[in-house]
């Protein structure tokens, strides 16, 4: 199994750049996807990504006005708030994304008072786009073609929300997961569920997850942060499952308190994401949202 920990080429058309999420090195990554006629980004990261997000398509040879898509996973902050400043520095570029996602690009004054209330200081609210032409919804199954065999395929994901979106390159077999597949701690190849509050369900999660092993992978691309490349890439969404249902056994009894107790216990010393300060809290909001999913309806 071949880890990715750094920025790079992760196949023949796809490049993985760092976009410093939290202003953080190796945190949260976008992809860059090139075909023969166009290229693509997928998710934006924050609306601090930008400047770094253009230069890592320039070190892909990618030039700002060849970006047609934005390919957005979802309506976080940490991936669709480079939305509008990115769409100013690619002025042939359209967004795509579920239509939640879309609307709350548009507006985003709910979802930043969320990222505000789970981030304090640290939130980076989104600005809003206002030009609806320039805002595509797509739908499960959809394509977008990008030229030269390069397509990249939409795929339904809930669980981390009810929006989120997967991204499927078909010619090199990258899955861009998003937040699907959990938070991966590259250095000690350690994933863990993305069970947030409010929004998290785990059954539309690990089905999600499901889905996406009928997918011939050959790189799997977690945003929070890196890639696996090769015959292991596959075989980890299964490890991403078994994830989930061992915090689902960990948390079946207790209040959040308890149940983030358990989860540091037993995976907390190896969790190497983000700045060290912030680690632990991550670790409550994860309990938190586990723990909310477990005690009320199951499904979406």
């Amino acid at each position: 199994m071949d880890v990715v920990c750094e920025p790079g080429w992760v196949s023949d058309c796809c490049f993985l750049i760092d976009g410093y999420g939290w202003r953080a090195e190796r945190s949260t990554c976008v992809l860059a996807v090139k075909g023969s006629r166009f290229a693509a980004i997928v998710d934006a990261a924050h609306k601090s990504s930008a400047p770094f997000i253009l230069r890592g398509i320039r070190d892909a040879g990618v030039e700002s006005s060849s970006v047609r898509y934005i390919l957005v996973t979802h309506r976080h902050t940490d991936h669709a708030g480079g939305v509008a400043p990115l769409l100013k520095a690619m002025p042939d570029a359209a967004v795509m994304g579920h239509r939640v996602t879309l609307s709350n690009i548009r507006d985003p004054s709910r979802i930043n008072e969320a990222s505000r209330r789970m981030w304090g200081d640290a939130a980076d609210p989104m600005d809003p786009v206002e030009d609806a032409e320039r805002l595509i919804p797509v739908s499960d199954g959809d394509v977008v073609d990008l030229g030269g065999g390069v397509e990249v395929e939409v795929v339904h994901t809930p669980g981390h929300t009810s929006d989120h979106y997967a991204y499927y390159e078909r010619k090199s077999g990258v899955a861009y997961l998003g937040d699907a597949g959990g938070l991966f701690s590259c250095p000690t190849r350690m994933v863990v569920p993305t069970s947030f509050p409010a929004s998290f369900k785990v059954d539309p999660y690990i089905r999600s997850l499901e889905k996406l092993m009928g997918y011939d992978v050959d790189v799997l691309v977690f945003a929070h942060f890196g890639a696996i490349r090769g015959k292991g890439a596959a075989d980890f969404i299964s490890k991403c499952i078994e994830v989930v249902e061992e915090w689902v056994e960990l948390a079946k009894e207790g209040g959040v308190k308890e149940v983030a107790g358990r989860l540091k216990e037993g995976y907390l010393s190896r969790f190497t994401l983000f700045n060290p300060e912030i680690r632990s809290v991550i670790f409550d909001a994860l309990a938190a949202g586990l723990v909310n999913a477990l005690r009320g309806p199951r499904g979406v």
